[in-house]
């Protein structure tokens, strides 16, 4: 899989258990699939939908992007309706202070 500028995820989203690297700190919330979303999700070949989460210096959510999704709306659109929930530890500049960034997130089901 090739990721935005070729940055590797930070918080990678597996079936409902979150894995932050370099020690973040994540509140998640799981994408509220409907039965059709499941259905569809189901059928996928390779289920990943890529998001980029961009997060201010509070750790919340401001924006999200798409960087890989299903063309499904029941399966693309919970996942971009969660990530709006969701709040990340923001990275810190040389002096410690919290900075905006943005973060890619990709949820992996199984």
């Amino acid at each position: 899989m090739i990721w935005l500028g070729q940055q590797k995820p930070m918080i990678v989203w597996s079936d409902g258990k979150v894995e932050a690297r370099a020690g973040r700190k994540v509140k998640s919330v799981r994408p509220k699939l409907t039965t059709s979303g499941l259905v569809a999700l189901r059928e996928m070949e390779k289920p990943v939908i890529v998001l980029a989460v961009h997060i201010d210096e509070t750790g919340t959510v401001t924006a999200v992007d798409y960087v890989q999704k299903s063309n499904i709306a029941e399966v693309d659109l919970p996942h971009y309706r969660a990530a709006f929930d969701w709040w990340i530890e923001p990275s810190k500049d040389k002096n410690g202070n919290p900075i905006s960034d943005i973060l890619l997130i990709p949820f992996v089901w199984h």
